[in-house]
């Protein structure tokens, strides 16, 4: 279950809402900008949240239908803007590490994380000359895991052989 804060929570069941939600990611590799993250948010102003300074920079988020015995997945397609990225991204034999956050921005132009950073894996990359797609799921396929990994064995379940 998530948890949102009363503003977020007011402002998702009203009719009227004076606040934005957007989504922003951190894209990091030992090899990439220095070391330094890519902090990037889906609007046109750059913010500052949690001291940390969030460039605006269009990207697309597709969310794929879920689908029964399947784990979810998305594709962000993040614009072709700096050529170290996809430098990076063909020269390293790992993937870039993606979070993702939804990002709830007030009257006032403050920023705040409502959620996140969620815990995707980088699945695949690719790139055009117009962007670079990132594949996120899940690298455990934990539904292909036993329900119960454990017998039913006394030091498990002592209170079945009593």
């Amino acid at each position: 279950m998530r948890v949102v804060s009363q503003d977020a929570l007011k402002q998702l069941l009203s009719e009227n809402i004076d606040h934005v939600f957007t989504y922003a990611l951190k894209i990091t590799h030992p090899n990439l900008n220095g070391g330094t993250p890519y902090r990037i948010i889906g609007d046109k102003v750059g913010y500052t949240i949690n001291g940390n300074y969030f460039e605006p920079i269009p990207f697309g988020v597709d969310m794929q239908a879920a689908e029964e015995d399947s784990l979810p997945t998305m594709t962000i397609s993040v614009g072709n803007v700096d050529p170290d990225l996809i430098t990076t991204i063909k020269t390293q034999p790992t993937s870039p590490d993606v979070e993702t956050y939804v990002i709830m921005i007030d009257t006032a132009g403050n920023a705040y994380i409502e959620l996140g950073p969620d815990n995707f894996s980088v699945l695949n990359v690719d790139w055009d000359d117009a962007a670079v797609n990132f594949h996120l799921g899940f690298e455990r396929r934990f539904l292909q895991e036993p329900a119960m990994k454990w017998a039913f064995v006394p030091g498990v379940a002592n209170g079945l052989f009593q």
